[in-house]
């Protein structure tokens, strides 16, 4: 199965929602649309599900326009922010509601649900009501009874987002394993940046209504399309320089530059390319921000900044006289001076 959106557009009154979404999501990949709040992530999700109808553009399963198509005929399931179980069913009862409404045969029936209570590692609780349940508990017997239908896409909006940090990583882990597994195809809607990264084959970044950047994980991370991009991601370093028969020059030393123009070209490096040494003195520290396990530090040498990151037992201070270093040797990403 393939998901093609074609120039899909959404206007409420007089607000554009959506302009212009293209995207694609191949059989078996897990594709996160990431996007903070009021970007139309959710509005999209909708309207590939067909509980919206666009004001423009098209959708396409393996090559066939699904776009007059009912809810209910185009073999998705969507999974909600908070889960959505029938209260007065069991586990049991709630997996094996879809292939009961589809006609399976009972042994059919029987073998998807106990299947999926083990993958999802519920089968001790398969004869609770939701009510007896933790919202972790509830989610995965959710995202099991989508699952118990073998849609042809499995919807997500942010699935994880009611859950604390842990649980919330258990679960990512667990949707990744069970994922490709099944090879299934799974659109992935959330706001959070690590989330995204780690779980996706292919990430849609969606800010304002558009379509920005859509790519791996990596190459989005390490080499934005713009600026924009870059922040929405995290901090990082523009290292302005000269380019000259292949070699990029810059305060912070020189690099391969193949196939840029010569001439003014700027470097994109995450603070985590760069190192802190203590044997040098060219920077001071003059900013130090926790992050968790490590410390982001901007550097100073009187005339440029840079940002580097360490991890935070390395007791750094402000006012501290260290070294820099560029912890790659290949790959660079020049955001200027392409050919």
């Amino acid at each position: 199965m393939k998901l093609e959106l074609i120039d899909i557009s959404f206007r409420y009154e007089e607000n554009e929602i959506l302009k212009n979404i293209n995207l694609e999501a191949s059989e078996g990949k897990l594709v996160s649309i990431l996007g903070p709040s009021g970007a139309g992530k959710t509005t999209l999700l909708k309207i590939i599900a067909g509980l919206l109808q666009p004001t423009s553009g098209d959708i396409l399963m393996d090559g066939r326009s699904i776009l007059n198509k009912r809810a209910g005929d185009r073999n998705m399931a969507y999974i909600f922010q908070a889960p959505t179980l029938f209260p007065h069913l069991t586990v049991r009862e709630n997996i094996s509601f879809g292939p009961r409404i589809k006609k399976w045969d009972g042994k059919a029936i029987d073998k998807k649900t106990n299947f999926l209570a083990e993958r999802f590692r519920i089968e001790n609780l398969m004869e609770r009501l939701p009510r007896e349940l933790s919202g972790g508990q509830q989610q995965r017997a959710a995202i099991a009874r989508g699952l118990a239908i073998e849609p042809a896409l499995l919807l997500m909006d942010e699935p994880f987002s009611n859950l604390d940090p842990n649980l919330r990583a258990d679960m990512g882990m667990l949707i990744a394993e069970i994922q490709k597994d099944l090879n299934q195809t799974i659109l992935f809607v959330t706001h959070d940046r690590d989330e995204s990264l780690s779980l996706s084959d292919d990430l849609v970044i969606l800010l304002e209504g558009e379509v920005k950047q859509s790519d791996s994980p990596d190459t989005i991370y390490y080499k934005p399309a713009n600026e924009v991009v870059a922040g929405f991601l995290g901090e990082y370093n523009i290292i302005e320089g000269r380019a000259k028969e292949n070699v990029f020059y810059s305060f912070l030393g020189n690099y391969p530059s193949s196939g840029i123009r010569e001439g003014r070209a700027e470097l994109f490096l995450r603070p985590h390319e760069i190192s802190i040494l203590e044997s040098g003195n060219d920077y001071c520290i003059t900013e130090i921000k926790k992050a968790g396990r490590t410390n982001h530090y901007k550097l100073s040498d009187g005339e440029h900044e840079v940002l580097a990151e360490a991890f935070a037992q390395f007791e750094y201070r402000i006012g501290q006289r260290v070294g820099a270093k560029v912890n790659r040797e290949k790959d660079f990403h020049y955001i200027n001076g392409k050919k």
